[in-house]
């Protein structure tokens, strides 16, 4: 007789989602996580998300979006006592699962949440997505008491240098960096195997860490929407020529973002050239655009609007003549960011301030747009010159590609998951 957690032969037909996060929250962990469950989903497997409540979103998706996805999720409520006992509840789960004291309760209710629901259903595959000390973590948990086969995804190298906000919070930075090596050592030899995004990041993890070395990767790129009417760049009617080239920038902005290149960019290709530029940043704090851009004499060139919602975010995109993306200028290229997928999906070109070796770099070499160096300011303002010159003469949409929306299609996407995870369960198989 099959046992409760059997699978059928070579079909993935229910995954036990982990993760700390779950739209209606727009933020790049959440939506990441959301668009591939949906994709799931629509392929006809049964997923059910286990995720925390209370993670009120800045940036919500649309409820129209969320209401025909046929995703079930199930919130796990946060610790609700306070003072003393909170206290006591945050010793108490830390003392359960030995990780960093701000990130055990969440830990903990994420593994008990899952736990619960692999005894009332047969599940093929626990998969956990998210901050490793909260999404990993909980998976890990509740596949070691479970017996089901797990697996996790990692957007973001770990360990060392990329850690959840918490740990680079805290005075014990040693035994943060141990419970983060014990951890580490604890999911590469339980996992069947890692997703990450790229195969350069694959290859990175490889060669940086000793616990990774024999661990089995799989590469999943972030899932795109379906693109809307007019996204495809075959068949797009050709715009009338104009002066001013409009670029929207929907990203996020901090310390690892530097725009001063950009500004000095175009306030070189303002004053060479008569094209005007109208540069459109969808931004959070709009404080320190405006104080820069005031700097640099950019004046109205430059302006900045509050978020709204996820969808409204991706209209506003498809409307602009370029779509920006900013990079930070770290040494290797291994990202491939949420924020380039959610552009690909508009159809419009794409100017990516990105490292040359990038992952960005590479897929733009096909077409979609064009990547330069965040820091070179040449290339920079050559670039949008370039860009200025295409709309003056109505080719601006020349630059769009149709391969780019393929590469992320939710079908195509989904197929190379449950293809490379049938692998992975036959391979466990074979060695069990």
């Amino acid at each position: 007789m099959a046992g409760p957690h059997e699978r059928a032969p070579k079909m993935i037909e229910r995954i036990l989602l982990v993760t700390r996060i779950f739209p209606p929250s727009a933020n790049p962990e959440a939506l990441c996580t959301g668009k591939l469950a949906f994709a799931l989903a629509e392929a006809g497997v049964k997923v059910t998300v286990v995720t925390l409540e209370g993670n009120e979103p800045k940036r919500p998706v649309d409820a129209a979006y969320l209401a025909h996805q046929r995703v079930s999720v199930v919130r796990i409520p946060g610790c609700t006592v306070r003072g003393a006992l909170k206290v006591a509840s945050y010793l108490r789960s830390w003392w359960a699962v030995r990780t960093s004291l701000s990130d055990a309760f969440s830990v903990e209710a994420l593994a008990e949440g899952a736990r619960a629901r692999l005894k009332e259903e047969r599940f093929d595959l626990i998969y956990a997505r998210g901050l490793p000390a909260a999404g990993f973590l909980a998976g890990c948990l509740a596949a070691e008491t479970s017996g089901v086969p797990w697996m996790c995804h990692l957007s973001d190298p770990w360990p060392r240098f990329l850690l959840p906000e918490p740990y680079r919070r805290q005075f014990f930075r040693v035994r943060n960096l141990w419970e983060e090596r014990r951890w580490l050592r604890r999911v590469a030899r339980t996992a069947m195997g890692i997703s990450v995004p790229s195969q350069k990041m694959a290859g990175y993890l490889r060669g940086r860490s000793a616990e990774y070395t024999r661990s089995k990767f799989i590469v999943v790129p972030h899932v795109s929407l379906q693109p809307t009417n007019g996204s495809s760049a075959e068949g797009k009617p050709k715009p009338a020529p104009r002066t001013t080239l409009r670029i929207v920038y929907t990203g996020n902005i901090d310390s690892s973002r530097d725009v001063r290149p950009l500004f000095r960019a175009v306030k070189q290709v303002l004053h060479d050239s008569p094209n005007g530029i109208e540069l459109t940043f969808m931004v959070f704090d709009a404080r320190p655009i405006l104080s820069l851009s005031q700097q640099y004499g950019l004046g109205s060139a430059v302006r900045c609007i509050d978020p709204s919602s996820y969808q409204d975010a991706q209209r506003l995109a498809a409307e602009a003549d370029a779509l920006l993306l900013i990079e930070a200028n770290t040494a290797e290229g291994v990202f491939l960011p949420s924020k380039f997928v959610d552009y690909c999906s508009t159809g419009r070109p794409i100017l990516a301030l990105t490292p040359d070796d990038s992952e960005v770099s590479r897929y733009l070499n096909e077409g979609g747009g064009v990547g330069v160096p965040p820091n070179d300011v040449g290339k920079i303002a050559d670039a949008l010159a370039r860009l200025c010159g295409d709309l003056c003469v109505g080719r601006i949409n020349d630059l769009s590609s149709d391969r780019l929306l393929e590469r992320f299609a939710p079908a195509r996407v989904v197929t190379g998951f449950i293809r490379a995870v049938e692998e992975l369960l036959e391979s466990r198989q074979t060695a069990a």
